[in-house]
């Protein structure tokens, strides 16, 4: 059995991935934090200089035959630089390892270029992160597009009953623009839509989330805003199964999972104008490509054919299957 050495955030990602690999291959795990149950044996890199010799002692002691680093972070470059020599080196780019880390500085698009170098495969979930690879470090970079699937509960759930609900599915992180979701909802409410009601579910932001509270306070909607706080997938799943719309317009994303899932539960959907997103929505099809200097317009998710949205939807899932991509993970180990 190969040995598969994993620097991953802890995150469901990450728990994803690993339940993806666990049962074929020889797994630990390295992460920043251990607060959920992996099912493999787990390490927690603490932080500061020790770390660097840590992640020497860590990977001379496993051994591995690959090492599979997760996203590009302040751990990425020194697991490079320690086990090159040792194993081959895949890299998954989350979204914001090559679409928004490269833009912060100099030194940020240096540190990404020399992670996806000493990378002998990268994989990637949308295509607009395969085209910053190759703007990066060139088009003979191997890539493959692999994403984490959707997991079983979404796919267990029946999805008849459906309710006069508008979720979001995304943390409270400046990123994912939640201000501007609970202004359009007050707009849609107050225009004849009192029997909706909008789910805010996500990690909460120890400044953004009482920012937001008080901004539901301010537009006198607090008794149709829910603060659902993170959710499980069994949770998620069933808000899924029983909103008609849900919205995610961050202003960066990669191919996102919770929009595979609302694609699965033939939801409308409000998303940003990113390229990743043209790969899963088509504009008045399936759902909405939201004006970035507007606010969101809910009342046109009745213009939806839901027999075409659904046969659209159709077409698009069989590449979010979890057993397909976990396949594909598996070979990379082969």
């Amino acid at each position: 059995m190969k040995k598969v050495l994993v620097f991953a955030p802890d995150s469901i990602h990450s728990y994803k991935f690993i339940q993806m690999i666990k049962d074929d291959v020889d797994v630990l795990l390295v992460t920043d934090v251990c607060e959920r149950d992996y099912g493999v044996e787990t390490i927690h890199l603490k932080r500061g200089l020790n770390m660097i010799f840590d992640i020497k002692k860590i990977i001379d002691k496993f051994d591995p035959d690959f090492i599979h680093i997760h996203t590009i972070n302040r751990v990425a470059p020194f697991v490079f630089f320690w086990g090159q020599s040792h194993a081959k080196m895949i890299l998954s780019a989350w979204g914001s390892s090559v679409l928004v880390i490269p833009k912060i500085s100099w030194f940020h698009k240096k540190l990404a270029q020399y992670c996806l170098n000493k990378s002998d495969v990268v994989t990637v979930d949308a295509n607009i992160e395969k085209y910053a690879i190759h703007d990066l470090v060139g088009k003979d970079k191997e890539t493959r597009n692999i994403n984490f699937g959707m997991i079983p509960y979404i796919t267990d759930i029946k999805f008849e009953d459906k309710e006069n609900i508008i979720y979001s599915p995304r943390s409270h992180a400046d990123i994912y623009n939640i201000g501007k979701v609970i202004k359009s909802f007050a707009k849609f409410f107050k225009a004849g839509h009192e029997d909706w009601r909008l789910v805010l579910s996500g990690v909460e932001h120890p400044i953004n989330t009482p920012r937001y509270k008080k901004l539901v306070k301010e537009l006198e909607i607090e008794n149709a805003v829910t603060f659902a706080g993170f959710l499980s997938a069994e949770q998620n799943a069933e808000y899924q199964a029983k909103s008609k719309i849900v919205v995610s317009i961050p202003f960066s994303d990669g191919k996102s999972h919770c929009l595979m899932e609302a694609l699965y539960a033939n939801n409308v959907c409000f998303v940003s104008d990113l390229p990743s997103n043209y790969e899963m929505v088509s504009d008045k099809v399936n759902g909405f490509i939201v004006d970035d200097h507007e606010l969101i317009n809910f009342a046109t998710y009745e213009l939806i054919d839901n027999d075409l949205m659904k046969a659209y939807n159709a077409k698009k899932l069989p590449e979010f299957s979890y057993e397909e991509n976990a396949k594909k993970f598996i070979k990379l180990y082969q």
